[in-house]
């Protein structure tokens, strides 16, 4: 069986990154750029998969709650990046609600949680932990 080539992509990029390292670890200054430069992709990923899901969802009246979840964990995601150690989540659905099940209108939960990111939390010096529970 021949390896799948989106595998061996993912492996020379990971080659190639830790090659990168090995090389920074003596030099701060290059190592905190390619830090940076990083943590920059990763946000764009995040964004760019959160906007294709959005997009996506914005087709139908209604979507499932996963596709809804799986929304908001990017949008919470970015955020968290955005802002370090300041916020942290957490997301719990109770064991009787099938997520794959249950339909929704789009984009419900996401604009309730970013309301209390924004005007609960990201105001104190210490952030704070956000809890989501469908019960």
């Amino acid at each position: 069986m021949l390896p799948n080539l989106a595998d061996l992509a993912y492996h020379d990029r990971l080659y190639e990154h830790l090659s990168r390292l090995a090389e920074l670890q003596n030099r701060p200054g290059d190592a905190l750029r390619y830090f940076r430069l990083h943590i920059a992709a990763k946000y764009l990923q995040k964004f760019s998969s959160l906007l294709r899901l959005v997009l996506e969802n914005s087709r139908s009246e209604k979507i499932t709650l996963a596709r809804d979840l799986e929304a908001l964990q990017l949008y919470v995601d970015i955020e968290a990046l955005r802002f370090k150690e300041k916020l942290r989540f957490s997301l719990e659905v109770a064991p009787d609600i099938d997520p794959t099940f249950l339909q929704i209108p789009g984009m419900l939960i996401q604009p309730h949680v970013e309301n209390a990111i924004w005007h609960g939390l990201m105001h104190r010096q210490t952030g704070g932990h956000q809890t989501v529970d469908f019960v």
